[in-house]
């Protein structure tokens, strides 16, 4: 990065800046055994693992590279894996947040999920949000989706995004798996997500492998006086409980202690309960 400091109108100063930090553009000069060596700005030279490459440079090709800090020999180190990571945290200094919407390409569909091109970084979204199977989510690859980013990882490396229809599917969910109808959102924004890993099991006499579950949680409200009905093959009882009964009522004593809690302690931090009639 440079700074300009104009003197006159035919006089042009550059002082060379700290490019810690920074994703720089370098012209390849030369190339050992397991380094790449590159020139940029005001005769700076940058070394690069080859290992960072998917595809060598040669002498006099350009390439972007991530400066990481200075090395013994005066060279900046620099980093090809760490630009992804480095484009997305300035892009959220430019207001990509999460509970923010962007326009996102499917580029790859993988089991339990699309892989999309969000401005140039990969995101994750799972096929359940959007109710497709995994051989129909083939068919979406090149399409154009509406996504909300609802989880960044603290690295800034992985994005896990939602298509906006999302809360519709919570809904539809909500209503077959408990028989109420007048389940209604109290907002649209998504409420609370955790990363929970589930051991492997069988469900409906197949085998399910040891995988990550994303879940994403809405909040809703509904009538009390609405009759409750169990759907088998998805719960085996369903009722109302008391906040604090639902920390203790629930069989999994870690999800009460560790999930349940935690969106009692948000839904009373935000004020959010309705009031007693």
């Amino acid at each position: 990065m440079t700074q300009e400091n104009p003197v006159s109108p035919d006089v042009l100063i550059i002082d060379v800046v700290d490019p810690v930090g920074e994703i720089v553009n370098a012209r390849c000069e030369a190339i050992s055994d397991n380094r790449i060596i590159g020139r940029f700005g005001d005769n700076q030279r940058v070394s690069v693992a080859k290992g960072e490459f998917t595809c060598l440079p040669i002498v006099g090709d350009t390439f972007d590279v991530y400066v990481e800090g200075q090395m013994k020999n005066g060279m900046w180190g620099g980093s090809i894996d760490k630009i992804a990571p480095y484009a997305l945290w300035r892009r959220l200094d430019n207001g990509m947040r999460e509970e923010t919407d962007f326009d996102v390409v499917v580029v790859a569909a993988e089991p339990n999920g699309l892989v999309c091109d969000l401005l140039s970084v990969a995101a994750f979204m799972p096929t359940r949000e959007i109710g497709v199977s995994d051989s129909t989510a083939q068919q979406l690859i090149g399409q154009t989706m509406r996504a909300r980013i609802i989880k960044i990882s603290p690295q800034h490396d992985t994005v896990i995004i939602s298509h906006r229809a999302a809360i519709a599917q919570a809904l539809r969910e909500a209503r077959e798996e408990s028989g109420i109808r007048s389940a209604r959102p109290v907002s649209e924004d998504i409420f609370s997500v955790e990363a929970l890993t589930v051991n492997g099991h069988e469900k409906r006499g197949a085998y399910v492998s040891s995988h990550l579950h994303l879940n994403v949680t809405y909040l809703l409200e509904a009538d009390e006086g609405e009759a409750l009905t169990v759907k088998p093959d998805e719960n085996s009882g369903v009722r109302w409980f008391t906040l604090e009964e639902s920390e203790t009522a629930p069989s999994e004593a870690w999800f009460c202690a560790r999930v349940y809690r935690k969106l009692n302690e948000k839904l009373r931090a935000g004020n959010l309960l309705s009031p007693a009639p």
